[in-house]
């Protein structure tokens, strides 16, 4: 949809087909954002614990799983996660290396947007039935049985305990999305502040955990928690306890390991359109870093930031393989409630938290399209660059004001 249309209607009045427009130049443009989102699709189902364990489907992380729990054997869970990782950045770095330096988009600045081909009433009946076919098979029906289960047990599992459960998993949600966010801030205005080349390399590597199952980075965190809290021990007399491994300290940090990237990138945007200029100005006019992140760069990257926590708290909200592993005895979160109940065999008692958890998911989600939606207009280009420059004038003056 980013594309440029200048180039598609270049081939077309050099005689190439639509279809050939399509296979030649559409398709090999996209090949960023579907090797983004082929990366992404494989990182998801890599993760996925419940879905394999319910059908009984052997896969890397129900090894892990397997390893560590039932045979209570450490190191072959190592192991295994040591090879998965592997493979994950094996197969990342390849993708990287095939595309080399070629560029994937126009070098001009006058671009405009591809125009949507106008098709006949027969067509669209029939794009339209397919659509909703998927949209049928893959979530309607899917969630109308949900409702119906839930309409038949909520009087037996909505009780005072369930409630504790919701409350107990929005907090850990919101608390640990907050904590994700505040880090996301402090590791890329230290990005933008620091005249350090290789800080940029450094912080990236923070947003390198969603690549990594869930199951991996639970075994990867638990073993140097567990040793801190033999040495916390070992200076308390062993009267401290398991003060890290057996609390939901772990839950978090593994949770800031893994979801870090979703909070970078969401806040890393509204950076991006800041610009550093903003930044200048404001320290060119004497204001320390300090002033300058709270009264200029946080009121501009408000949305981006909030859209960052947003997604982190979907994200947790439907987390499996590292609460299972890292929560402290008898802790429940709705996702680990719904797999317990499931894998119980009390599949429509599991509805309950499970329709919780997908509405929790979806409302955000449509609500921030909505918002998307709503500041996006067709403009010309004179249009945006009369935009841009009355945005960045208001910037400088609103600098100059705080300052």
């Amino acid at each position: 949809m980013q594309q440029s249309g200048t180039f598609r209607e270049a081939a077309i009045l050099l005689g190439s087909s639509r279809p050939r427009v399509f296979t030649k130049i559409a398709l090999p443009m996209a090949r960023p954002a579907i090797a983004g989102g082929l990366a992404l699709v494989g990182m998801e189902v890599l993760n996925d614990y419940g879905t394999i364990k319910y059908f009984g489907v052997d896969t890397f992380t129900s090894g892990i799983f397997r390893a560590w729990f039932s045979f209570g054997d450490v190191n072959t869970a190592i192991y295994l996660s040591a090879i998965l990782t592997v493979i994950v950045l094996a197969l990342i770095w390849l993708e990287n290396l095939s595309r080399g330096s070629k560029g994937w988009t126009g070098r001009s600045e006058n671009t405009k947007p591809a125009r949507r081909i106008e098709s006949t009433k027969s067509k669209q009946w029939l794009f339209t039935f397919i659509c909703s076919t998927v949209l049928i098979i893959s979530f309607i029906l899917p969630l109308a049985q949900l409702i119906y289960w839930v309409s038949l047990t909520w009087r037996e599992v909505m009780d005072s305990e369930f409630a504790v459960l919701i409350l107990r998993s929005f907090s850990l949600a919101i608390g640990s999305a907050f904590i994700i966010a505040a880090l996301s801030i402090v590791l890329l205005y230290a990005v933008r502040i620091s005249p350090l080349k290789w800080t940029r390399h450094i912080t990236k590597t923070a947003s390198v955990g969603y690549a990594i199952p869930g199951a991996v980075i639970a075994v990867g965190v638990m073993i140097p928690m567990m040793e801190l809290d033999k040495k916390i021990n070992w200076l308390f007399s062993n009267q401290a306890g398991l003060v890290l491994s057996g609390t939901l300290v772990i839950v978090i940090i593994a949770y800031i390991v893994r979801f870090m990237a979703v909070g970078y990138n969401a806040i890393d945007s509204g950076f991006q359109k800041t610009g550093a200029s903003v930044n200048e100005v404001a320290r060119s006019l004497g204001a320390s870093p300090l002033r300058t992140l709270f009264k200029i760069d946080l009121p501009l990257i408000r949305n981006s930031i909030a859209a960052g926590i947003l997604l982190v708290f979907v994200d947790i909200m439907k987390e499996l393989p590292l609460t299972l592993i890292l929560r402290p005895f008898n802790f429940h979160t709705l996702a680990t409630k719904a797999f317990d109940m499931a894998t119980n065999e009390m599949i429509a008692e599991s509805a309950n938290a499970s329709l919780i958890v997908v509405l929790t998911g979806i409302i955000p989600i449509i609500l921030l399209n909505n918002f998307i939606g709503s500041r996006k207009k067709t403009l010309s280009n004179s249009q945006l660059e009369t935009i841009e420059k009355e945005m960045k004038a208001e910037e400088k003056q609103k600098v100059h004001d705080s300052v």
